[in-house]
């Protein structure tokens, strides 16, 4: 194994902490760490760090933030997510995120019986945790994003476990958390969602547990000062390393990587590290100085006084090039570029050499091999000699794609930026890989470093809005006059796509700022975000102008609704005669929703036209008929003020109610609810000519009309005799209503009488026609004023060939 110091730099930080009085708490992949007092440490009375506290820490030592949670104590639990959010478990389930600048982001529950019955012991990992509750239930929360408490089986503890840990949703291979858990009986239970399982393991008790990386090995440390490493479900072990130390357990077992497990134990006088590699193989770092171990993918990052150091397995390929005397391909490459570089003529030999041994493939590998090798190394002098080794034999090559060497060129840049002991991660190009650019630039918001941050985004392609709107965020909180923070952040944004000026109003109302809120909500092109937060800000009126302004008729009633409630009735109908639009929609809104805020509206406004018509479409709704004749009485009283013609009309509809009334209690079927025209008609149909007749005075219907209600209604009935009584005296609607009449009830013999009574000779054409009788049809045409456009009529009536045939002759004949 080899190590790298690649975030130590300077001392001053950690040199000015006891690590022997403190506990550590470090984030994954170069992140910071989480510095408390060690709650089983004895302190002097006078002790600073007897406060309840937690400082946060870059891998170089430099101070990011203090946390002091009043629950200090409660706390039996504490990890960090994948993007630097530090989170706290508390015995009574509740878990609370921070920022590494120390500010609360969220909040959430743990639900079950961790509650009720508290929390005892806890696992966190990157994306959630398990705990173990006091009456000995497991329960699980898979991700603080979508904060879901699941219960694991039931272990059937009546104990503390001797330790546990879990194999992570992330490499199980169920997807969900197997949590791994040591007996005093020298058994190990897995528990999982649906099941627990005794593993039936006999190389117990163990005192502790450490997972590899992946997940499918655990190293265990038992009472009789063994490390035996298993395969995670104990179906066979790797390694059984004695280290003669059985008086005390390590104070950590960390991996190193996945190629070998670190344990370490603490004692008032010194420190004892030994590394355990496969078979067994070991080796002891005695130390004076007290250490603190954070496991990484592929090495492990050590804390002491000293500062931060990192230990890794050296890469397969840096050992290719620099063990002695390697033929490996990358070394033969990085032995000619030495000898190009020296101007030496055996530079192209070794090449000649690389593609004699396998062709362009050999070579091939050897331009990888030094991209793979510039990659690993922490040394800029040593990245730049690989990559133009890799440059230089890439020449020799007939296809290689160039972005290989120029992406790792681009990846080194970044990480040689985030390396500097400003900024503090001291992060590998392996751990890059696996956490991302994305969440790398998130962890640098976080830590507000944010103009690396932006340089960052725009030199690898990535969207830059995040960074610039969290830097006008934290912009927001400053003590500059607002026209100047206004002007910086809009000079800063006007060229970012997608920005959002309202999550930055959203700031600046929450830090007191409602006037600069304003005015960045101004500079924000889209309604639906600027509303809501006006809305917030009580800027009630603004919201509402901005909402019409949009055309957006939701928005509007979301600004009304706000406007309505906590305010006096007359006082929002007074806001709301301001905006014209707005006042057409709620009077929309409130005829579906709330017809007697309407009322009120129309009488405010002693709008007695729509108050009228409001009563009238109020009565046609009601349930009962006195509820509906209240109503109609209303709407009288309302149209009389500015409308006699529409009173007059809503009153004779109560008469006629009243009249339809006495025509069901003596007739015994139902009239309430028909209009005049249908009421007659009914009458007229039940044969109570009397009753039409006395309706129609009463409502003065006019002759001809009357007479149309009159032939349909006795037609519809089949009263042919009374029709053709009425048909002995020329009607004043003519023979043709008759005609029309039968026709439409199917007796076409009915139709046929009245038929020759018709005087038009044309219409009286038709008529036959459609009584089917063509020989009278055709002699009426020729009568006709217009005979050719007659026939021509009747030919798109007639279905008979025959008659079409002769009124074809007729036409071509003429008359």
């Amino acid at each position: 194994g080899g190590g790298g110091g690649g975030g130590g730099g300077k001392k001053e930080g950690w040199e000015a902490l006891d690590f022997r009085t403190l506990r550590l708490y470090g984030c994954s992949a170069g992140g910071p760490v989480a510095v408390t007092r060690e709650p089983h440490k004895i302190l002097r009375a006078n002790d600073s760090h007897l406060r309840p506290y937690f400082d946060i820490y870059t891998s170089a030592g430099l101070k990011l933030s203090t946390i002091e949670p009043e629950y200090y104590r409660k706390i039996v639990g504490v990890g960090w997510t994948a993007s630097e959010r530090l989170v706290f478990l508390r015995d009574d389930g509740v878990v609370n995120i921070f920022s590494p600048m120390g500010k609360l982001i969220l909040g959430l529950n743990l639900e079950g019986s961790c509650r009720k019955h508290g929390v005892v012991d806890s696992f966190l990992w990157e994306r959630g945790l398990v705990c173990l509750t006091k009456n000995f239930e497991l329960y699980a929360m898979l991700d603080y994003d979508s904060p879901f408490t699941i219960k694991l089986a039931n272990p059937g503890l009546n104990s503390l476990p001797e330790c546990w840990t879990v194999i992570t949703p992330e490499v199980s291979e169920s997807g969900e958390p197997e949590v791994l858990m040591a007996l005093s009986s020298g058994s190990v239970l897995k528990v999982t969602r649906d099941d627990c399982v005794d593993l039936g393991v006999t190389s117990g008790p163990f005192q502790k547990m450490a997972l590899s990386p992946d997940g499918k090995i655990v190293a265990s440390y038992t009472s009789r000062g063994e490390v035996i490493v298993t395969r995670s479900d104990f179906s066979r072990d790797l390694s059984n390393f004695q280290t003669n130390i059985s008086h005390s357990t390590p104070k950590q077992l960390a991996w190193c990587g996945a190629d070998a497990v670190l344990a370490y134990w603490e004692s008032d006088t010194d420190s004892h590290l030994f590394m355990i590699g496969p078979n067994a193989k070991s080796k002891r770092y005695p130390d004076e100085h007290p250490l603190f171990l954070v496991p990484e993918i592929d090495g492990v990052r050590i804390f002491s006084r000293r500062g931060c150091e990192y230990i890794q397995r050296v890469p397969g390929v840096v050992t290719s090039i620099y063990k002695i005397g390697s033929t490996a391909p990358p070394a033969i490459l990085v032995a000619s570029f030495e000898s190009f570089e020296k101007d030496e003529p055996s530079a192209t030999e070794h090449i000649r050499v690389l593609k004699r041994q396998a062709g362009e493939q050999n070579l091939r590998d050897a331009v990888d091999g030094c991209v793979q090798a510039a990659g690993q190394e922490f040394a800029i002098k040593l990245q730049k000699k690989m990559l133009r080794a890799a440059t230089f034999g890439r020449k020799f090559l007939d296809v290689y794609p160039p972005t290989t060497i120029l992406e790792m060129a681009r990846s080194l840049r970044v990480l040689n930026a985030v390396r500097q002991r400003d900024i503090g991660f001291p992060l590998t190009y392996t751990q890059f890989e696996h956490l991302g650019a994305d969440l790398l630039v998130d962890r640098l918001i976080g830590r507000r470093q944010h103009r690396l941050a932006f340089e960052i985004s725009t030199y690898l392609g990535l969207r830059a809005d995040k960074v610039v709107t969290n830097w006008a965020s934290d912009k927001v909180r400053t003590e500059l006059p607002d026209h100047v923070i206004v002007d910086q952040i809009v000079d800063k944004l006007k060229h970012i796509a997608g920005a959002s000026y309202a999550g930055i109003a959203s700031e600046a109302h929450q830090a007191g700022r409602s006037e600069l809120a304003v005015s960045l909500l101004d500079f924000e092109p889209r309604a639906s975000h600027q509303v809501p937060l006006l809305i917030r800000m009580e800027k009630t009126q603004r919201a509402l102008k901005n909402a019409l302004k949009s055309g957006d008729s939701d928005l509007v009633d979301l600004v009304l609704q706000h406007l309505r409630q906590g305010r006096p009735q007359d006082e929002f109908y007074t806001l709301l005669s301001q905006y014209p639009r707005a006042k057409n929609l709620w009077k929309h809104i409130a005829e579906e929703t709330d017809r007697h805020s309407l009322e009120s509206l129309h009488r405010h406004d002693s709008a007695h036209t729509s108050l009228g018509f409001h009563h009238a479409r109020t009565a046609l709704g009601a349930s009962t008929s006195e509820e509906k004749e209240k109503y109609l009485r209303m709407s009288v009283e309302s149209f009389k003020l500015v409308n006699p013609f529409h009173a007059t009309a809503t009153q004779e509809l109560i008469g006629l109610e009243k009249q339809q009334k006495n025509f069901e209690a003596t007739l015994e079927t139902e009239f309430v609810g028909l209009s005049v025209t249908e009421t007659l008609q009914k009458l007229l149909s039940l044969k109570e000519h009397s009753l039409a007749e006395r309706l129609k005075k009463t409502f003065t219907i006019p002759e001809t009309r009357y007479a149309w209600i009159y032939v349909k209604a006795l037609a519809s009935t089949k009263q042919w005799e009374a029709l053709r009584k009425f048909a002995s005296v020329p009607p004043s609607i003519g023979y043709g209503a008759l005609v029309e009449a039968a026709l439409a009830e199917g007796a076409i013999g009915e139709a046929a009488n009245y038929c020759r009574r018709v005087q038009d000779s044309g219409k009286r054409a038709v008529f036959y026609a459609r009584c089917d009788l063509w020989e009278e049809a055709i002699k009426a045409a020729e009568h006709a004023r217009d005979p050719d456009d007659i026939l021509f009529t009747l030919r798109g009536i007639c279905t008979d060939p025959i008659v079409d045939a002769q009124i074809i002759r007729l036409l071509q004949e003429g008359f």
